[in-house]
């Protein structure tokens, strides 16, 4: 079987627009002040986004030179398939769920939601791991934005 070298040009195409929104996007934020590590002005987190995400391209990008052997080569066709839309609306149904959730139930129930519903776009998913993740992240999101940043967010609906 021998192994040959081709370009995905959806990854490639993907890689180049993260590298180029990223890259405009810190140029854009240059605008305004930087400030330091420890006192951030508001050109600060635009900057470092911007960045990871021109570094995401890149990684998204040279991920698009793979190695294929040739007895793979069939299945290529089956990337052309049409999406399925659940997974697509369910992570875009979990966005709506944090954004009505957050005021009314606080930041861990809305973040254990958003959770909870886009983990429902695997359809090989299990309870057990939906509540172990949802737990995680909403007790990882209390600690760093309403403990640590301080950031004035109602934690429960208590």
């Amino acid at each position: 079987m021998s192994v040959r070298r081709r370009l995905d040009h959806r990854d490639g195409a993907a890689g180049l627009a993260f590298f180029v929104f990223g890259i405009g996007f810190a140029v854009l934020a240059l605008n305004y002040p930087l400030g330091t590590t420890m006192r951030m002005g508001p050109g600060y987190f635009p900057v470092v986004l911007g960045l990871i995400l021109a570094g995401l391209g890149l990684v998204v990008g040279l991920g698009a030179f793979r190695s294929q052997s040739v007895a793979d080569q069939g299945a290529g066709n089956a990337s052309l398939a049409i999406p399925k839309l659940r997974p697509a609306l369910l992570i875009s149904a979990s966005v709506l769920v944090f954004a009505a959730a957050i005021e009314s139930v606080g930041l861990a129930l809305a973040t254990f939601g958003v959770v909870a519903v886009s983990s429902l776009a695997n359809s090989n998913v299990r309870w057990r791991s939906i509540a172990a993740s949802g737990l995680v992240l909403a007790s990882a999101s209390v600690a760093i934005f309403a403990y640590g940043l301080r950031l004035p967010f109602r934690v429960t609906p208590f």
